[in-house]
Formats: C-alpha cells, structure tokens, sequence
C-alpha cells in the first residue's frame, strides 16, 4: 500500500496504511466499483453541494499522477480522498439533508424494498457471518450472546417495516442525500463522497442518536423543522432497532478478518444502557405522535 500510494499520487507514507495526514489534511484510500465516469460525477455533486453550505469544506477525490480519480490496485478500483482536519456537529448533516435531493437520482424505493435488503443481511448473519468466532476464543461467549441479541433486534426491526407497510402504505417518501454510515463527525467521514447514499434523513437522524451526537429535544426540533411523517418517525424507530454496527463488525470479522473481540466487549458492557435509552426514546415517540406500539420495549426498562 505504501509503494501504491507513493506511485499513484506521490505521498511519501512511513507506514503501509491506506489513512494518513498531511499538512492539515486527512487521506483515505476507498476501495469502490466505479468507473472513472461516475466518480467524476460524484466529485462534481460533492462541489455543488459545498456551495450551498453556509460553512466552508474543503474535501476532495485526489488526481493520481495520471490525472485520473481512478486508480486500479490488486484488490480492485480504488480513489483517494481528501478533508482538511475538521469536525462538525449535526447540523452540518442537517444541511446535507435539506439540500441534498437536488444531487440524488430519483428512483423508486419503498419499505418491501428495504425488508428484502435487511432480510438478506439477516440470512447473511445466520447462515455465513454468525460462525467465524471460534468456540476456543476467549471472547467466543461474548460475541456469540452479543450476535444473537442483534439478530433479534433485527428480526423485531423487520416485523415494524411490514407493520409500517400495512399502517401508511409501501411508498417511502423524501428522499435526499444522507450516509451509509456515521461513525464519527470528522470531516474525513461526513464528505467523502463515497459515503452519501439515496435515503431518507431518518437514517442520518438515527446514526446521530446512536453516537450520541444529537439529544431528544433536539431530535424532536428536527422532526418537526423536516415535516416528518408518521412514515417518517416509525421508519426512525425501525433503523434504531437495527444493529447495523453489530452486523457491520460481524462482516468485517468475516471479510478482512478484523480482531472484533474489544469492540463485542464494549457492546456488552454498555448494551442494557443502551436499549434502555432506545427504548425511552421510542416509548416517547409512540405516544407523543400517535405511533404503532412495541410491546416488549417495556421488559428492557
């Protein structure tokens, strides 16, 4: 990787990393599927999009020596992104939010089809991730008892998007652009580029809340200054009953072998803490909007 970066773009690394700084700026190296084509599409909506903001970013895909966003490695293609050292609150995705669907493709995207996208991730789960930890691993027990709480709570996710389905229809509405992950506010995470996805701003919404990064007063502020829906809200409630983090270790366990066992371990020690605080969250939610109940919320508190 050292050897790559140094040949593609001229970065001198002392380590064999694919995440560095430099002068002030954090690189990344991401690994993706697209042609040369579509990156430069998404290069050019993340500059009209940093336009509209009323804050200064500075983020870009890098030009390798070649003067293309695209490069090529053993694994597959790759580009190199750029942010200067910048931290963000949530407002900063809020606006993302509200002036992101002018940079989306509209297409046609309903609850059925988010049940079969999390159906599939379940199956994965079950029947290829779920087995990786062996028994003889000191973490096995944590791991395993961790993994089938979440595939439980997806297994409840999935039963609210089909009562969803049944209450207000199939159809999701207000789409714009938001993140296929949050996982901290640095720059580095929320511009790049090959983290925006088609969605609905309840996904955003949601990961917020997980990382502690936004309260319930002002979650409930956002609701009402993005004229959410009740489809809207309940749809809120079914992506924070979904364990992506917990999944997404499991896959990684699975795919590039990563060592899980610290990140299981603080799951476990914080998970009743947790659901306790998604569970007061959804009750509160329930009952001030009118909401299809969750019974068995009320064993966790």
């Amino acid at each position: 990787m050292r050897s790559f970066i140094y040949d593609q773009y001229g970065y001198l690394l002392e380590k064999d990393v694919n995440e560095f700084s430099f002068e002030g700026y954090d690189f990344r190296l991401v690994a993706h599927e697209k042609s040369e084509d579509e990156v430069r599409e998404l290069a050019f909506a993340l500059n009209e999009l940093k336009k509209t903001l009323p804050f200064s970013v500075k983020s870009c895909i890098v030009e390798s020596r070649n003067h293309t966003l695209v490069t090529e490695n053993e694994f597959g293609n790759v580009s190199l992104i750029a942010a200067k050292k910048d931290v963000y609150n949530f407002n900063a995705i809020i606006y993302i939010i509200e002036h992101g669907s002018q940079y989306i493709k509209k297409t046609n995207y309903t609850i059925s089809n988010l049940i079969d996208l999390w159906e599939e991730k379940l199956s994965l789960i079950e029947e290829k991730y779920l087995g990786e930890t062996k028994i003889d691993d000191y973490a096995f027990q944590i791991v395993n008892v961790e993994s089938i709480y979440a595939i439980g709570l997806a297994s409840n996710a999935i039963q609210y998007l089909a009562d969803i389905k049944k209450d207000y229809g199939d159809s999701i509405p207000n789409l714009t652009l938001v993140h296929k992950r949050i996982e901290s506010m640095r720059s580095i995470d929320i511009f790049n580029p090959f983290n925006f996805i088609q969605d609905t701003a309840c996904r955003d919404l949601s990961f917020l809340y997980k990382i502690n990064e936004i309260k319930e007063k002002e979650l409930f502020d956002f609701f009402e200054k993005l004229n959410f829906s009740k489809t809207d809200l309940s749809l809120f409630i079914a992506r924070l009953l979904f364990p992506t983090y917990t999944f997404d270790l499991l896959e990684d366990q699975y795919n590039i072998k990563k060592n899980i066992s610290k990140e299981f371990f603080e799951l476990n020690k914080n998970g009743k803490k947790r659901m306790q605080k998604n569970a007061l969250l959804i009750n509160h939610m329930i009952k001030k909007y009118a909401l299809r109940p969750i019974e068995w919320l009320n064993t966790v508190l």
